[in-house]
């Protein structure tokens, strides 16, 4: 590599795409020589919500999220969890430090704890709560979305739950 990388904490081979390309403890991706092209970090799209890039392989492309390429390539996951979650919440910040494996219930919580998605999934007393609310007729939709910090679809979502959940019983 060339001088410009020398800042670089560590570098490592992207799973399956050895050879080809690796990932950086900062958050960038690494193409390596081969004929036709020219070694180089790839440029990360930004037009979603997380930074993605595309990976050639055998004539093929896909495109990748740059905060999973750099979980499998520093991170064990030996529990097997299927998410990558940004601990600062910043889903443009893939710097390893960054990122842990999570389950789905692990990223929402966390995402609901810090903020940064509201009506995400409330716990199953929450629900028991917010129906019971919406039973006592003394509560609208907007101010059980205000008490819990969720979308009015949320509400509407979660007492639409616990009514079917009732009425299976």
């Amino acid at each position: 590599m060339k001088n410009t990388e020398q800042n670089i904490t560590a570098i490592r081979p992207i799973p399956g795409y050895e050879g080809l390309y690796s990932a950086t403890s900062d958050g960038r991706i690494y193409r390596h020589a081969r004929k036709g092209s020219k070694p180089g970090f790839l440029k990360l799209r930004t037009s979603t919500v997380y930074m993605r890039v595309p990976l050639w392989k055998d004539g093929t492309i896909t495109h990748y999220y740059v905060h999973r390429l750099v979980a499998a390539a520093f991170l064990p996951n030996p529990e097997n969890k299927p998410q990558v979650n940004h601990k600062n919440c910043c889903k443009h910040d893939n710097c390893l430090e960054n990122l842990e494996w999570v389950t789905r219930r692990e990223n929402w919580n966390h995402a609901r704890d810090n903020g940064s998605y509201r009506g995400v999934m409330l716990e199953d007393d929450e629900t028991l709560e917010l129906y019971e609310l919406y039973c006592s007729g003394h509560y609208t939709y907007q101010q059980l979305a205000t008490i819990f910090n969720v979308s009015l679809s949320s509400v509407s979502r979660h007492i639409k739950k616990h009514r079917d959940l009732r009425a299976a019983a």
